[in-house]
């Protein structure tokens, strides 16, 4: 993303960072602008597929949770936007239309486990310290937490879609956890 690396250089040039921490500020700035330029498409396309309470808090637990635990990123915007728009449409339009109790235990289970193992995914742009990880791990179980009490609350007064779009919303935060583990090691095995 050309508008990232530019900011970049410009913080570097202004001696706001050293050139050592470019990498890691291009990474984010490209981060934070391709969530803001994809959450849009990606609540209209959920308030087509369900509703715009569903869609809202589908989106909004995946990056409340995903802040933390990272995860697989396309290459491109493009890639990104398409790349998110099928996961939605799969976890949406397809899994949560069909979402009975023991799937929602089954899928909010295995996403806690592998949430709470192998959060966060150390991008390797990122070079996060140990302590880094350490905290962001922390963080993300906490996030967690509190995304399983609201699944719950929800449950208890009988709001189950609010509840199913969050599990699935967790789901596909593990998800895209497992596949930025899998395309890494894949790519250091070429």
């Amino acid at each position: 993303m050309k508008t990232a690396h530019t900011l970049t250089r410009l913080c570097q040039q202004k001696g706001y960072i050293t050139e050592d921490q470019m990498p890691w500020l291009q990474y984010t700035i490209e981060k934070r602008l391709s969530t803001l330029l994809i959450w849009i498409p990606l609540f209209l396309n959920g308030i087509y597929l369900v509703s715009p309470i569903v869609s809202f808090s589908f989106i909004s637990s995946f990056l409340y949770l995903r802040k933390r635990t990272n995860g697989f990123h396309a290459k491109t915007l493009l890639g990104c936007f398409w790349g998110s728009i099928i996961s939605e449409t799969f976890f949406l339009g397809i899994l949560f239309k069909r979402m009975q109790l023991w799937m929602a235990v089954l899928f909010l289970v295995t996403s806690s486990v592998i949430i709470f193992f192998f959060a966060p995914f150390n991008h390797p742009l990122m070079c996060f310290s140990s302590e880094e990880i350490k905290a962001c791990a922390k963080s993300s179980r906490k996030r967690l937490f509190v995304l399983i009490v609201v699944v719950i609350i929800g449950y208890i007064l009988n709001y189950k879609e609010l509840s199913h779009s969050i599990i699935l919303g967790i789901t596909m935060t593990a998800t895209m956890l497992v596949s930025a583990k899998i395309t890494l090691r894949s790519q250091k095995n070429e």
